[in-house]
């Protein structure tokens, strides 16, 4: 595992802190990793992510094989329903609306045994993974010109992208945050040495060339390998 996050300067210039929030967490036979982006307009939006990551990472492993099993769309509404149902509970103890704490939440649920891979994204995240020295775009991320669905939106559950992929040849994969993805590309195309970085795992390097960029929005990803999923838990 390996992440990375950074403010972006809309946030450093407002003396705010960084919305994003990751999680890693893993068991015996499954690894997850979470990435969810707070929605600056929303008051509490950070502290909506931090929740959105904990209770779906908890949520991934506890029920990690039925989820498996069920459909797509079951399972989209399934970790829709654990989310809104804290962030309800978080904003009626401090008596604020749901609204306020709006994220959007991507993550990915490893199974090492079966060697298969249940993603899911909802708004503008970016899910990619590599295979065989080239690098594959898993789930695009949402096109959010005129906003995208996040963790409270009334269809969050049936504009997720959501899927069970066959991960028998994938060396890794990665979550980025919007912020992320966007120093990544330039001309809807990946960087070439962006590309080398995540395709040869050199995560320092790829550290590097995010920071060097301008970084108008928080800048966040956190990744997955594959052949070696088990490290420790963060949070």
């Amino acid at each position: 595992m390996n992440c990375f996050s950074a403010a972006g300067k809309h946030h450093n210039y407002r003396n705010e802190h960084n919305q994003d929030a990751m999680s890693y967490k893993q068991n015996n036979h499954y690894s997850t990793m979470v990435l969810a982006d707070g929605v600056s307009a929303c008051a509490h939006a950070g502290e909506g992510a931090e929740i959105a990551c904990e209770v779906i990472s908890d949520f991934l492993l506890t029920h990690s094989e039925r989820l498996f099993s069920m459909n797509t769309q079951e399972t989209a509404g399934a970790l829709i329903s654990q989310v809104t149902y804290h962030l309800q509970k978080t904003a009626d103890a401090q008596q604020h609306s749901i609204e306020d704490y709006s994220s959007t939440l991507a993550c990915v649920l490893y199974d090492s045994r079966k060697n298969r891979m249940l993603y899911f994204s909802l708004g503008d995240s970016l899910i990619t993974a590599t295979k065989n020295d080239q690098c594959y775009i898993v789930a695009n991320p949402a096109d959010s010109r005129n906003g995208c669905c996040v963790t409270t939106s009334w269809d969050a559950a049936t504009n997720a992208k959501i899927g069970i992929v066959d991960a028998e040849d994938l060396s890794s994969v990665m979550i980025c945050s919007d912020g992320a993805w966007h120093l990544m590309y330039k001309r809807n195309r990946m960087e070439q040495s962006v590309r080398s970085s995540i395709v040869s795992r050199k995560y320092d390097r790829l550290k590097e060339i995010l920071l060097r960029k301008e970084r108008l929005d928080d800048c966040s990803f956190i990744t997955m390998d594959l052949r070696e999923p088990y490290t420790e838990d963060i949070q």
